[in-house]
């Protein structure tokens, strides 16, 4: 067939919609045959139940954030505040979309990268600095990296004296120990590492149907796993914790007793859980210039 007759040949193929004729200019992530990119932000927080089974037995206080957990003996503890130090996050991009199908600049080995460091509150999902909003295509998530990373005062981004310098991870609340039902805790933790956090059924990010919204990507961590196996109780008991002078227990990054931080560290980087919700995005702090 001749040169001419093969394009005329294209051309009625295309105006039968027999053959796909649109441009993908993926180096530039403006050609039509681009996934759609939808406005989203990212939070992390805690949650007293897994998304899709509401059976747990961790309860949450209905008139403040609190969350109520046993450790492995029963004892009970009320946790009222969950710090964290991000360096940064990765949202794994859905199957078949790379970095190169996207106008964003942030993506990085497909991975949506969000450069901390942050100081996230795992209670309330809010971060210092905010984190604003960025883009990311339509698609099914199923995987997030949070890099969890000690901070000296002098790197921290905010002025914090919660205990998190020179620390990954805070937990705060309170419990009933030998007949005083107001004792405090504090358990300080160590991680510097990436962790990736991964959920099968995982989360369908789409175009909100309503004007100014915004995908709310969510890490839900499921509190009632993380004291699951450690006994606290067993531990006060024998004198391998011990409370202060005021009665109040503080558990550093290492324990004699029972491996108790490990087992904690590794009890969070399994109860991670992905969720989503659409957002106002005027309602989305923006980070400071």
């Amino acid at each position: 067939m001749q040169p001419q007759s093969l394009i005329k040949f294209a051309i009625a193929l295309c105006a039968f919609g027999l053959a796909h004729c649109i441009s993908d200019e993926r180096a530039g992530g403006t050609g039509l045959g681009n996934p759609t990119e939808v406005g989203a932000t990212f939070s992390m927080r805690t949650t007293h139940t897994k998304k899709a089974a509401k059976t747990s037995s961790v309860q949450s206080s209905q008139t403040d954030s609190s969350v109520l957990v046993t450790d492995s003996a029963g004892m009970a503890l009320t946790i009222r505040e969950v710090l964290a130090n991000v360096g940064k996050v990765g949202i794994h991009l859905p199957a078949s979309i790379t970095c190169g199908d996207l106008t964003s600049k942030d993506c990085q080995q497909n991975e949506v990268e969000i450069m901390g460091p942050f100081i996230m509150n795992l209670m309330t999902g809010r971060s210092a600095p905010a984190i604003g909003h960025f883009k990311i295509p339509e698609g099914k998530y199923t995987n997030v990296d949070v890099q969890l990373i000690d901070l000296s005062a002098q790197e921290a981004p905010v002025d914090s004296n919660d205990g998190l310098k020179g620390n990954s991870l805070v937990i705060k609340g309170s419990f009933a120990y030998a007949g005083k039902s107001d004792r405090t805790f504090s358990i300080y933790l160590k991680f510097n590492e990436d962790i990736a956090f991964s959920d099968n059924a995982g989360i369908n990010v789409a175009e909100p149907k309503i004007a100014n919204k915004l995908y709310n990507v969510v890490l839900l961590l499921q509190v009632e796993k993380w004291f699951r196996n450690a006994n606290l109780q067993s531990c006060l008991d024998e004198g391998s914790l011990k409370l202060d002078a005021s009665g109040n227990l503080q558990i550093q990054n290492e324990e004699p007793c029972r491996q108790i931080p490990q087992l904690i560290r590794d009890n969070i980087k399994s109860s991670g859980d992905l969720d989503e919700s659409p957002v106002d995005s005027a309602s989305v702090d923006q980070p400071q210039p």
